[in-house]
């Protein structure tokens, strides 16, 4: 089998970018991803979520893969078994775990007297490596600051919003950002990063109190992490309450920065979230030359004529003896040149088919095969040039 080796021309690199559109509704406690019910699709799949390996697709309960592992020296579980139930296993128990393994988007809001905010504190130092983008990222702003309102995100009331970075890739398009906030239905107002900088205003309001703010900023957006900090405190319908910070609280008026609550204390209210996604993906491209006067041996069997009984090529394919091995002479090539008439073979030309290239590294280990669709008849006078794309 011949080796080429690929030359300075034979190999490029590029990056190939999309921008996968995602759409995400909430209503009640449940989640619905490009305006479907996921489990209706995949039954093992909740609402709202994305499989991470499509593991248990429409399995029954009772035909469930999990994974598994004994309990050993090692003292290696799962993370989801408790330490009490691990110790009280005996060693070689063997302990499972489950599938599928699905990823949602996480929503949490932050009252005035809610101070333990890890996720939010935790945002910190990203949100102030921002402020040269705009002083809306800043953690903390005094009041009267470049005309700004103070605050502290540290105290004030923030709804938050994680959206797991499978939905969107390596990060969140610029500009693409769209929430929109609805009661019985109807849209009371929209935010959008208008400016392409992550800093989320108001616009569309429909009602008297959400028109008096449109424009104004509502909250921030961080593409690379993939979350969104709303803060914008104001009345988006004054004729309307609901429970949308906790349980336990009092109704209030729909706000942004009690945005996007997983409960069914709501149900009057529904919010959208569409966005597009920029995912990277490294492609090469790879040229592969089948030169002319080469590559019209085979190794195929069918490549030479079978023997035919009392004619001159009627012998072994081998001879042995206690002291060689050696393969017969004046074994005929098969003609596979055909005529375009009938009972007439045309004459004698040397020819192959291709249908499989395959990829080697520099130490000759093959790492990727490319089967052709239809086989390349491949003549002495024929250079051939076979164009091969890998995703990475």
């Amino acid at each position: 089998m011949p080796y080429y080796k690929f030359g300075k021309n034979d190999l490029f690199t590029n990056v190939v970018a999309t921008y996968p559109e995602v759409s995400l509704y909430i209503y009640g406690s449940r989640v619905y991803y490009k305006n479907q019910d996921q489990s209706l699709v995949n039954s093992n799949t909740p609402s709202g979520h994305i499989n991470l390996y499509d593991l248990n697709v429409n399995r029954t309960s009772d035909n469930l893969i999990y994974p598994f592992m004994p309990k050993d020296a090692n003292l290696t579980t799962f993370k989801t078994i408790t330490t009490s139930s691990f110790s009280a296993a005996d060693y070689g128990t063997i302990i499972t775990g489950s599938y599928p393994l699905t990823a949602s988007i996480s929503t949490y809001i932050y009252t005035n007297v809610d101070l333990t905010r890890k996720y939010v504190n935790a945002l910190k130092n990203r949100l102030n490596n921002k402020v040269v983008l705009s002083p809306h990222y800043a953690y903390e702003c005094a009041s009267g600051v470049v005309g700004l309102n103070g605050w502290n995100k540290a105290t004030q009331q923030i709804a938050l919003v994680d959206i797991p970075s499978i939905f969107y890739g390596s990060k969140i398009k610029k500009g693409t950002v769209k929430l929109e906030f609805f009661i019985s239905g109807s849209s009371m107002a929209q935010l959008v990063d208008k400016n392409r900088d992550g800093v989320l205003f108001q616009v569309s309001g429909t009602t008297p109190e959400a028109i008096t703010y449109d424009n104004n900023v509502a909250g921030q957006v961080l593409y690379e992490e993939g979350i969104l900090l709303l803060t914008g405190s104001w009345s988006l319908n004054l004729s309307h309450s609901a429970k949308y910070i906790h349980d336990a609280s009092s109704s209030v008026n729909p706000k942004w920065n009690a945005f996007g609550r997983l409960t069914n204390q709501t149900p009057s209210s529904s919010y959208a979230i569409n966005f597009s996604g920029s995912q990277e993906i490294n492609a090469i491209t790879m040229m592969c030359r089948a030169p002319a006067g080469q590559l019209n041996l085979s190794q195929n069997p069918t490549y030479v004529e079978k023997r035919k009984a009392n004619s001159c090529y009627t012998c072994y394919e081998y001879t042995a003896t206690p002291t060689q091995f050696a393969e017969v002479l004046n074994r005929k090539i098969k003609n596979t040149v055909s005529s375009s008439y009938g009972c007439h073979e045309e004459g004698f030309q040397r020819q192959t088919f291709i249908t499989k290239i395959g990829i080697y590294d520099k130490n000759k280990n093959l790492i990727a095969i490319a089967s052709i669709a239809r086989p390349v008849k491949k003549t002495e006078d024929r250079d051939l040039t076979f164009k091969l794309k890998v995703d990475i």
